[in-house]
């Protein structure tokens, strides 16, 4: 069995040689082999509270069969998370992974541009997670990688810079197997296939010859949004979103695309912008017709000459106004960190749709429905926007974000954002189509990080010490040792 690569076309990358050679080819941006058989058991999210140690000792020894652990970790724009996930060997191509131990943090590491000796440190509860759920004796061949996303791909780079340097040193001093080029930031599209794979290879349909019978991916993070699916139609997809995707020795034509800048934060950050910038000279409050009536913010930056604050007036028809302004360009980002999202035509969007992250977190809260039309949800926004914020505060104040208040002000803008991504930059036809709104997939949160660890893995070799994992994105993937009785 040959490993698993991934390639680009735009810039020459070489392979950083793991043991076999196979390797799939793309015409455009990228190719993902995926290897085998779809997998028969999926992951779960134990329903165990961070505090509480699981011994898999005497579980791991009733298999029979190698068992290896792996932490992957999502260093996102809002949060880092670990999947500590755990998988079994039983003869596949791939495993058999029985368990996602899940655990998250906040802020992100982002929030600690200023001090990332902070940021290293608030990692730390991840690993002393993960360690508690990986048996002593396994944790030194289990491997950890970090991948940040959007949130550090906004930063200059020098702050990139010494945060990954702090968080390294970090886990270069954990207990877990770990080189210096398993801390990454990741292109925002490699994210957008990663999904696309997570979600596919779950339902078992990574492998159709009948695009229609596979799931497109939606997901809408703090910094970005990303879309990823094999469009239905026969129109031509554009240059920068044109993937060819190899799974299981299929070749199959991708739509995947990542947006830096159109995450819902960073969305709101544009909104507030304009906003401020609309104020008369001298002017200490400004209105903001995207936050809920009755709602005030501060704004941080501001001056002793200028707008300090901003109320909302809860106006749908004038938010949907400011919200089309940042789909054509790129006014209040920093240079080279947004592309408008209008310059990319959308994919064909007939087929199923997953969509998850702030799609979920958002559309569930203000719906009775996790399979809404377009139609639906522009009811739902225009019902919104049309209650103050006493109003909803009274009856979503204990279910939308208790922790974080902003999002309740900000309920009108952020769904009025979805609406206008959803019907009117996807095209998502008002009452013929359902999306499907999801948290988890039979049982497995959704996220970028099943698929990414998938392509890291193959199977326990019978004639090498170790079982080398493949590169990733053109980096170097954690080794993993294969068993102690494997025939040299």
């Amino acid at each position: 069995v040959g490993a698993w690569t991934w390639r680009e076309s735009r810039r020459e990358r070489k392979p950083r040689g793991p043991r076999g050679e196979m390797a799939a080819t793309f015409k455009a941006c990228a190719s993902v082999l995926l290897l085998g058989v779809l997998l028969c058991a999926h992951a779960s999210r134990p329903p165990t509270p961070p505090d509480v140690p699981v011994d898999n000792t005497e579980r791991d020894a009733k298999e029979g069969l190698p068992v290896q652990y792996g932490l992957m970790m999502d260093a996102g724009s809002t949060g880092s998370r670990v999947h500590a996930y755990r998988w079994v060997w039983r003869g596949g191509e791939l495993p058999d992974v029985t368990d996602d131990y899940y655990f998250e943090v906040k802020p992100g590491l982002s929030s600690y541009a200023e001090d990332p000796a902070k940021a290293a440190e608030s990692i730390q509860p991840l690993l002393d997670f993960a360690a508690s759920h990986i048996p002593v004796e396994s944790r030194k061949e289990a491997w950890v990688k970090l991948t940040a996303t959007a949130g550090l791909r906004l930063l200059p780079q020098e702050q990139q810079d010494g945060l990954l340097r702090h968080v390294t040193a970090k886990l270069a001093a954990s207990p877990f197997q770990f080189e210096e080029e398993w801390v990454t930031i990741s292109e925002g599209v490699h994210e957008a296939v990663d999904a696309w794979l997570s979600a596919n290879y779950i339902m078992e349909t990574a492998v159709h010859d009948d695009p229609a019978s596979t799931f497109g991916t939606l997901d809408l993070g703090g910094g970005s949004m990303q879309i990823a699916c094999r469009p239905t139609g026969k129109g031509d997809i554009h240059d920068d979103a044109e993937y060819n995707v190899s799974v299981a020795g299929n070749e199959y034509e991708m739509y995947a695309i990542s947006h830096l800048s159109y995450g819902l934060i960073q969305a709101r950050r544009r909104i507030d912008e304009i906003v401020k910038a609309s104020a008369k000279p001298g002017q200490d409050t400004v209105d903001h017709p995207c936050l809920l009536e009755g709602s005030k913010i501060e704004f941080h930056d501001g001056t002793d000459n200028g707008v300090r604050h901003a109320v909302g007036t809860s106006d749908h028809d004038a938010c949907l106004e400011l919200q089309e302004r940042i789909f054509s360009d790129c006014e209040h980002t920093p240079p080279g960190k947004c592309s408008p999202m209008q310059k990319v035509p959308p994919p064909d969007t007939h087929g199923r749709f997953l969509a998850f992250s702030y799609f979920y977190d958002v559309l569930t809260e203000f719906l009775h429905t996790t399979e809404p039309t377009i139609g639906e949800i522009k009811d739902a926004a225009r019902r919104v926007c049309a209650h103050s914020h006493a109003e909803l505060h009274g009856k979503h104040s204990a279910t939308y974000e208790p922790k974080n208040p902003e999002f309740l002000k900000r309920a009108c803008q952020d769904i009025t954002y979805i609406m206008r991504l959803l019907g009117g930059y996807l095209n998502f036809q008002d009452d013929h189509q359902r999306i499907e709104l999801v948290k988890k997939v039979k049982g497995k949160e959704m996220a970028w990080t099943l698929g990414q660890t998938l392509r890291m893995l193959e199977p326990p070799a019978s004639n090498a010490n170790l079982v080398q994992p493949p590169p990733h994105h053109g980096t170097t993937v954690p080794p993993v040792k294969a068993p102690a009785n494997a025939e040299l």
